[in-house]
């Protein structure tokens, strides 16, 4: 077992991954239980599998119930649905082994560490938390996000208000 989340939304339920690849087994295995460990599902979905397949760690998003991340030995992924459907997190992130996962709450920023690479955040997951068949099936949306403040230093004097900002 390489990492136990316990839920944050239901009572007695918690997620689990197993990494059997030093016994050349290279599946990935996520299991859930909803009854204190009494019983276990497995919750891979369609995950691909492959010799770089096998999982690290998940989590369980804070807001959004159902809503989980993935760390494999080569990617990272997103469940909106109690992992039945597994989506890679390709935003930037090259294929590594993503060994630990962390939900930074305040900021809603998912960080990923990476074995031999370093980590990366992926700003403000708000958007993701809304993603449902009916947003991408619509032409256009508009998805929330953080509140962000724009700040334009001042040069000893009065800012310059509306001067060029780049995000």
């Amino acid at each position: 077992m390489s990492n136990i989340e316990p839920s944050r939304h239901v009572a007695g339920a918690a997620y689990l991954t197993v990494d059997l690849h030093q016994v050349n087994n290279r599946d990935p295995y996520v299991y859930k239980t909803t009854d204190y460990g009494q019983t276990w599902k497995l919750v891979v979905g369609d995950l691909p599998k492959g010799v770089l397949s096998y999982a690290h760690c998940v989590r369980e998003d804070p807001v959004r119930q159902g809503m989980l991340y993935l760390g494999t030995e080569n990617a990272a992924y997103v469940s909106w649905n109690d992992g039945v459907n597994w989506t890679p997190l390709t935003s930037g992130l090259p294929p590594a082994p993503v060994h630990w996962l962390v939900v930074q709450e305040h900021f809603s920023d998912l960080v990923v560490a990476t074995y031999g690479r370093g980590f990366y955040v992926l700003d403000d997951i708000t958007p993701l938390r809304h993603l449902s068949g009916q947003v991408l099936a619509a032409e256009a949306t508009f998805l929330p996000s953080r509140p962000v403040e724009q700040r334009i230093r001042g040069n000893g004097g009065w800012p310059p208000g509306d001067a060029a900002f780049a995000g």
